[in-house]
């Protein structure tokens, strides 16, 4: 490329560089530019590269100029130092290359394929492409990138071959040392030599005589010790060589080397970026211990005439035909585009695999491969195969899924020890399939094939297929196989099907979910079928002939119309095992019951008002029941002997189950999951509670309880609690509980909570938000003598906004690791949500929530949805070398005065629902079998596995990561704006999980149920793990008030929202100032027993001089604000003692009122300690009445009533007591000024409490 040197860039007295100006000290690699120096090269008259410093300013000159001028980053060979290039779109390969003095330009993308750039290409425009097809929609957002460092893993231009470090199979590292040679085994003297160990051979030198050269891949490495010592002893079956050394480190090291030159059988080169056979691998006579190379995903290049003069003598493909001993080849993932003709000189390969290479034509040689009985060839571009392959005798495994085959290759026909054809992915009609004649296969793949007209295979000249599969293959709309008597297993979903016919002599397994099925005949009988599953149909009834198979062990019939079952499904079906017809219109199941062998069963989601009255009885082998979303009221009862009652999993949620099965419950001991959320339970005790030893998690959220039970504690395998949106009041003492994990107590209706009842030495996670404390206090929850760390985390306060609040709920599920994250506002300025999806890893999810979050908090240059899409992208960008092989899913929202923003890649989900009913997708997962997606899919040369993931990887085309599988699986961001009118209701975003096992009608009014947000998101949780999902789940609500939205946001006070919206029942809880005379008192003698409580701790405490020590574990608590501690008990004495003087200066109104009405003035009195009192009542929550001290009234007898009511009206302004209460005070008053005076003491000696 030329350049005026009048360019104002250029400094044109600068004298011209010289030849050696691309020194190691001026290429520097960095990472982002904005945020250091980096260099580029800018050229003069003499075509000289010139390195300046790249500053924003000569950046935006350069890109400025015009549109076709931008940057690419030149990387040096090794990869380790780079620099920014400017040029225009028109700039070749060539030009490039001349002024840099290297032969050629190499691209490589997603870090793993590496191709060499004809000198006629365009670097700029391919890096246009690539940044356009990862999802920018302008070019100026790809000139403005195009030198970013961070691109390195998306792609990256090379100046010269890459020359990658990896872990050689020999070291060519030099060894020396004069050692101690001995020859034969006896009789030998030793003689002091040179020796070299050099690439797989040892030079012994003799000054006599020729130097002995020894080849390592030939003798067996040892150490063996004589009398002089410890030496290398190298034998072969001809003779023995010993070496011994000075000292101990020569040694080691030689032995270390030489057991490297030992060749193993299998050779592993895979993900090595290799463009060459390594040289090493070439080592004399190493080639003849080779038996199986593994050359996956590389970049190897066949050897062409043309590129001789350039290229290296050895380390072509070609060359392989060097290892005559291989008998296993890998090939996979090499972009090769031909085949390697080479290797079918190689006849003792008797494996061949060459997926993914996009070859196109076998070569008629392949029939000297005569050793070969294995040849995948899946991925390619190939529609035909050679009628020479006939000639592989021994071939018997033959792989052509994923091609571009249009007609059955006629040379399977001809090859009879072929017994699977793999044709999956092909463009095979069902014409074809009919024409077949004297076709001895066993078993025959065709999913995602082209039967686009029905398929009647009413010949017999497929007697012998036992499998066949025709899974996603178009809409068939009618199969017939009945003249296949040998079938066994046959897989149709996904066909459209209305009509089914199979041969049932020999069947099972049958597999037709997803059709349009009311019914299948199976002509005779099916007496050998195991697996009968004829989910998402329209089912009416099953078969009664499934209830005469004695083989059957699964029945899957859900998402039917069933409106019953047979009536001998439970009677005598000694194999079946798993029942699964839930979804269905069931209203009962039947009565008889009688060797009842069913271990799952799946009836959630029908109508059904009762179970059977001997189901637990009689199904001894029960163990797993969810009848979920039903309208049961009770349960049958349990066998009498317990050891009988196996049930472990019982999932009874979305019913209207009371207490009187509670007593069925404790009888099945060996439960681990119970759920009994969204029933009618107003209490949950038992005298037998305690024997449920192997219950871990239970879940009574929904329901109308006002208590717990105290046997929770003596619960050993106990780990989760979830009573969420109940009626509680108080808690019991759960702090002796050696298992628990988490507690879930929001949306109840504990006005306080004392922390030391909970935190058991195992808690993670305390959830007491959206109770009434939350809102009457800024310190709501007690934390006493408890010195772990503790992480309050705030949840419904924050949550409140002008106009908009929101709730979340995040599970691992049965996971032991969460590997989904949330972004939530932090400020009222940027309401922004996220939701990452990271499937099973979680150090991705990590990264990616991390690098998201940065993004989305940059100041926006606009508001509008390309800032959401950007984010995205940068994060892909930004994720290195973790995003190569590992992805994630990533939802971005955000909320502006008018508008809503959405963007999301992968497979996460939103909607908008509106108050007329309407909902509104925002996001949603683009399905992998639609055509233009799986189109899209097989042009980037991807495939579907068995498990619908690409390339057997990601179940997603569109996640952020995955780089090395560009372009199958791009970020490319969605986009969508939504005008904002007032008459949004929620918006729910969630992983998943949750749209895949509930639709969004379900999801909508589950929501609009629920009286806040919190609870809305609690609720699908437990309604998406009620429909049996185990794994992560993630989920954002947000709800829009139901006035006209305001023009901007800010966070809503507490007192601003109505009592409904607070908790989750319509209890109503009065407030101090609203309570009667009665509910006054009552609270000030609580409020003594807790001061009491708190005195007589310290008293305990300073007594034996010792303060209690727990290991410090992270406990997270969630609460309805959010405080902290400068030091261990700070807070709390600090709290005590203006509590202790703000009382004191109100029982002084009455005795003091002419100084006190003199002070009320003072700036003595801290400003704002007003409400003291009233938060130190709930500071240390609510103690057993068996520790409250009893404090005798003072000398001076009983207190006038009048003194009794003003110090009464001092502490409860606005109140008037009648006469009765008035008798009632005086004791109370005296225990005050005792306790108070106590407080005073403790204070003054500096006693405080342990750390929160």
């Amino acid at each position: 490329m030329l350049r005026s040197s009048s360019d104002p860039r250029l400094d044109a007295s600068a004298a011209p560089p010289e030849e050696n100006a691309l020194n190691t000290n001026d290429l520097q690699i960095h990472r982002e530019y904005l945020k250091t120096w980096t260099k580029f090269a800018t050229l003069g008259n003499r075509k000289k590269p010139k390195i300046e410093r790249l500053t924003p300013r000569k950046k935006n000159e350069w890109i400025g100029d015009t549109a076709s001028n931008g940057f690419i980053r030149l990387y040096a060979p090794s990869g380790d130092r780079s620099l920014a290039y400017p040029l225009t779109i028109a700039t070749t390969t060539a030009e490039i290359c001349t002024v840099f003095g290297f032969q050629n330009l190499y691209l490589q993308i997603g870090n793993l394929h590496i191709s060499s750039l004809q000198s006629d290409a365009r670097p700029l425009y391919i890096q246009n492409e690539i940044l356009l097809t990862i999802g920018y929609s302008n070019l100026a957002d790809c000139l403005e990138i195009g030198d970013g460092a961070h691109l390195r893993y998306i792609f990256a231009f090379f100046m010269g071959k890459p020359e990658f470090s990896y872990d050689n199979p020999v070291s060519a590292d030099l060894l020396v040392a004069n050692c101690y040679v001995k020859k034969g085994k006896i009789l030998q003297r030793w003689v002091k030599r040179r020796c070299i160990l050099y690439n797989g051979t040892i030079r012994i030198e003799s000054e006599k005589e020729s130097d002995e050269i020894l080849l390592m891949s030939n003798y067996k490495v040892e150490i063996a010790e004589c009398s002089r010592g410890k030496y290398l002893r190298l034998t072969d079956h001809n003779q023995q060589v010993c070496i011994g050394f000075d000292n101990m480190a020569d040694l080691s090291q030689w032995t270390s080397r030489a057991l490297q030159c030992q060749m193993v059988p299998h050779c592993d080169l895979s993900d090595k970026h290799l463009l060459f056979l390594p040289d090493q691998l070439f080592s004399i006579g190493s080639q003849r211990m080779i038996t199986s190379l593994n050359l996956r995903r590389n970049s190897l290049l066949v050897k062409y005439p043309s590129k001789a003069p350039l290229s290296p003598v050895i380390g072509w493909l070609d060359d392989l035909t060097r290892f005559q001993s291989v008998k296993v080849l890998n090939l996979t993932d090499n972009a090769l585009r031909v085949f390697p003709v080479a290797i079918t000189e190689m006849t003792a390969i008797s494996e061949l695999v060459l997926c993914g290479n996009r070859i196109s034509v076998i070569p008629p040689s392949i029939r000297l491969m005569a050793n070969l009985n294995l040849l995948n060839l899946s991925n390619n571009w190939l529609t035909s195969v050679p009628s020479t392959l006939a000639d592989c005798l021994q071939l018997t495994s033959l792989d052509l899924s994923f091609n571009r085959i249009e007609e059955i290759p006629d040379v399977l026909f001809r090859m009879p020890r072929i017994k699977n054809w793999e044709l999956a992915g092909n463009f095979i009609p069902s014409g074809a399939l009919q024409a077949m004649s004297n076709a001895m296969v066993n078993r025959m793949d065709l999913r995602l094939n082209r039967l686009i007209d029905p398929l009647r295979l009413t010949s017999f000249s497929l007697g012998s297929l036992t499998c066949l599969d025709l899974r996603q293959s178009g809409k068939v709309g009618e199969i017939d196989l009945s003249n296949l008597a040998s079938l066994q297993v046959l897989h149709c979903e996904h066909l459209d099907l209305d009509t089914l016919q199979v041969n049932g002599t020999n069947l099972r397994a049958l597999y037709a979910d997803h059709n349009r099925l009311d019914q299948v005949v199976v002509m005779p009988v099916p007496m050998h079928l195991n697996v009968y599953s004829v989910a998402y149909n329209r089912f009416e009834a099953l078969p009664e002939w499934l209830t005469e198979l004695p083989h059957i062990v699964t029945i899957s019939a859900h998402h039917n119309c069933l409106k019953y079952l047979p009536h001998r499904i439970l009677m005598n079906m000694s194999r079946l095992k798993n029942l699964f017809v839930n979804d269905n219109l069931l209203r009962k199941l039947p009565d008889s019951i009688e060797n009842c062998a069913i271990e799952v069963m799946n009836i959630q989601n029908n109508q059904i008002e009762y179970l059977p009255n001997e189901l637990l009885k009689t199904a001894h082998r029960l163990r797993h029941l969810n009848a979920t979303n039903n309208n049961l009221t009770s349960l049958p009862p349990a066998n009498s002997f317990s050891d009988l009652n196996k049930l472990y999993t019982l999932r009874l949620a979305w019913n209207q189950i009371t207490e009187s099965a509670v007593s069925v419950i404790v009888a099945c001991k060996r439960l681990r999951i119970l759920d009994l959320s969204n029933n009618q339970l107003r209490f949950f005790n038992d005298s037998a509670l305690s024997r449920l030893s192997y219950l871990e998690e239970i879940n009574l959220s929904c329901n109308l309880l006002s208590s717990l039970p105290s046997d929770f504690a003596q619960m050993s395998a106990l780990q989760i609690i979830r009573v969420h949106s109940n009626r509680i009041e108080t808690i019991p003492n759960l702090a002796a509980s050696t298992s628990l994990k988490l507690i879930d107590l929001s949306n109840n209706c504990l006005d306080r909570v004392n922390v030391d009842y909970c935190i058991s030495p195992t808690l993670q996670c305390l959830d007491v938000t959206c109770n009434p404390f939350c809102e009457e206090n800024d310190r709501p929850v007690a934390l006493l003598g408890d010195s772990r760390a503790l992480s309050v985390v705030e949840v419904s306060k924050r949550s409140l906004l002008a106009n908009i609040e929101y709730g979340y709920s995040e599970t691992s599920g049965h996971r032991s690791k969460l590997c989904i994250r949330q972004i939530r506002p932090k400020d009222h300025e940027n309401v922004t949500f996220g939701i990452i999806d990271a499937g099973s890893s979680f150090e991705i999810a990590e990264v990616v929530h991390s690098k998201l979050s940065y993004f989305l908090e940059a100041p926006a240059v606009e508001e509008n949805v390309e800032f959401l899409r950007k984010a995205i992208l940068r994060t892909h960008e930004h994720l290195g070398a973790q995003g190569e092989r590992l992805g994630a899913s990533a939802l971005a929202l955000k909320i502006t005065d008018r508008r809503l923003f959405c963007s999301h890649s992968g497979h996460s989900g939103a909607i908008l629902a509106r108050r007329d009913r309407t909902i509104i997708r925002l996001a949603r997962e683009k399905s992998l079998f639609e055509e233009n997606e799986y189109d899209r899919l097989r042009r980037a040369n991807a495939i579907l596995t068995q498990d619908n993931r690409i390339n057997g990887v990601s179940s997603s085309g569109t996640s952020i990561g995955f780089s090395y599988l560009y372009p199958a699986v791009l970020p490319n961001p969605t986009r969508v704006t939504v005008e904002l009118d007032g008459s949004e209701d929620f918006i729910v975003m969630a992983s998943q999980a949750l749209w895949l096992f509930i639709d969004d009608e379900d999801i909508a009014d589950t929501v609009r149920k629920s009286v806040n947000a919190q609870q809305a998101a609690k609720r699908l949780q437990d309604l998406a793990q009620a429909y049996e999902h185990l794994g992560n789940l993630s989920i954002i609500v947000v709800k829009f008030s139901s006035d006209r939205r305001m023009q901007s946001f800010g966070f809503n006070l507490p007192g601003n929202r109505d009592q409904e919206e607070l908790y989750a029942t319509p209890t109503v809880i009065q407030s101090p100032q609203s309570s009667n005379e009665d509910h006054t008192l009552r609270n000030i003698e609580e409020r003594l027993d807790q001061i009491s409580l708190a005195i007589n701790k310290i008293e305990d405490e300073s007594n034996t001089n010792k303060f209690r020590r727990t290991p410090v574990n992270r406990l997270e608590v969630r609460s309805g604000s959010c405080f902290a501690s400068p030091r261990p008990g700070f807070q709390a004495e600090r709290l005590l003692a203006a509590g202790h003087f703000v009382l004191q200066q109100r029982l002084r109104t009455h005795k003091y009122p002419a100084e006190q009405r003199a002070a009320s003035g003072s700036a003595n009195i801290p400003a704002g300690n007003a409400d003291l009192p009233g938060r130190e009542r709930r500071i240390f929550g609510r103690p057993e009445r068996r520790n409250v001290r009893n404090v005798r009234p003072n000398e001076s007898g009983q207190i006038p009533q009048g003194e009794d009511c003003g110090r009464l009206k001092a502490f409860a302004p606005g109140l008037e007591f009648d006469a009765p209460l008035q008798e009632k005070t005086a004791n109370i008053l005296q225990r005050y000024e005792v306790i108070f005076a106590q407080i005073k003491v403790y204070c003054l000696v500096g006693i405080s409490f342990t750390g929160i």
